[in-house]
């Protein structure tokens, strides 16, 4: 009985490597497509992402984002220690970019707030990156930094 229960185990332990390595093929093709994709990316200030932008985001953030897909969203940026200095998309990707011909891969370590369709009107933005920050930017925060800088565009 020992037995059997030992085999079952390597059994599912064999099955879970197997789709372990499926994955990772589907992740290089994607990489690979990235990589063609790169000039694409960051080409203006435009918070609207273009179809590079958004394959890129949704590979990025795939764990992160659940559901939501990038495509032909509205994202805000922010950055710096704080997380607090409102950034580009252009300077975004300009940095990522240099990134990961730095260091051969993609840098990880970025901020994603998805915002509800309430926040959405209140901010004008599907959601918001935050990059190079040293701590974690509350949802409610972003969304009354972003609040603001609409009002004082409007007058």
């Amino acid at each position: 009985m020992k037995m059997k229960k030992v085999l079952f185990i390597l059994l599912i332990l064999l099955l879970n490597n197997l789709s372990i390595l499926g994955q990772g093929t589907t992740d290089v093709n994607v990489k690979e497509e990235l990589t063609h994709c790169l000039e694409e990316m960051g080409k203006d200030t435009c918070s609207l992402l273009n179809d590079c932008e958004s394959k890129y985001m949704n590979f990025n953030f795939q764990e992160e984002k659940g559901l939501f897909d990038f495509q032909g969203k509205k994202i805000a940026f922010f950055k710096g220690s704080s997380g607090t200095a409102k950034s580009t998309k252009k300077e975004y990707f300009i940095s990522t970019k240099a990134t990961i011909n730095y260091i051969g891969y993609v840098p990880i370590a970025d901020q994603l707030i998805i915002f509800t369709e309430d926040e959405k009107k209140r901010t004008g933005y599907d959601a918001v990156i935050i990059s190079s920050s040293k701590r974690i930017i509350t949802k409610q925060a972003v969304v009354k930094r972003l609040e603001r800088r609409s009002k004082k565009n409007r007058y």
